[in-house]
């Protein structure tokens, strides 16, 4: 997940606070309610979910300066590879976005053989990330319907959706974060108040369980 960013933005809860406001239209005020106090709970499940898929997102950028600083210091290829195998797991998207964004600031100061130099670092981390990025959209995405399907058939009950998150927890990741907010705005702008109301009600008991999760943290 980028610096700051939740598994919900403001367009989500914008549709359904839209849909809350079709409801009271249509006379349904206490369902208007009920959306629009779920959507307040959305807002903080998602959150909690968020934190559960990266403890650490807070302190994550400033760890990623400590380590484009170590490299900067590197005097070979060879102790580049080894900084990085020493810190694999700071080795991601948002790491390569950090080291391109130093970079930047480099060339502004005129410093240009570090810019060029943290740039070639980035491509070949980006070059890398690339090959081993083996799971699909749709292997996510079927991932989520399979949990979503688990938590409707024991609507209200937490923790039905354990077993497949157990099965599915290297998904439990920033991309199953991005494709849980797209999935849940589309579908979201295309159903009835009723269903959103359900599905919101789906998501929330999904995001509270990922929080929850023995083994995902």
């Amino acid at each position: 997940m980028q610096a700051n960013e939740e598994l919900v933005d403001a367009e989500f809860i914008q549709v359904m606070e839209q849909v809350a406001s079709q409801m009271a239209d249509e006379g349904q005020q206490g369902a208007a309610d009920r959306l629009r106090n779920l959507a307040g709970q959305l807002r903080w499940a998602f959150a909690q979910a968020a934190e559960t898929i990266d403890p650490q997102k807070g302190n994550r950028t400033e760890t990623y300066l400590q380590l484009i600083d170590a490299l900067l210091r590197c005097s070979s290829g060879e102790e580049v590879s080894q900084v990085l195998a020493a810190n694999r797991e700071l080795v991601d998207a948002g790491l390569v976005q950090t080291i391109e964004q130093v970079a930047a600031t480099l060339a502004q100061r005129g410093d240009e053989n570090a810019a060029a130099w943290l740039r070639n670092v980035a491509a070949q981390l980006s070059a890398g990330l690339g090959e081993a990025a083996t799971t699909t959209p749709q292997e996510y995405l079927t991932f989520l319907q399979e949990a979503l399907q688990a938590a409707s058939e024991n609507y209200g009950v937490l923790q039905a959706t354990y077993p497949i998150l157990e099965r599915h927890q290297d998904k439990l990741d920033d991309t199953f974060a991005t494709i849980l907010q797209q999935w849940a705005r589309s579908t979201f702008s295309q159903a009835n108040p009723e269903e959103v109301e359900f599905l919101a009600g789906l998501i929330e008991i999904l995001c509270i369980d990922i929080h929850q999760f023995p083994l995902g943290r």
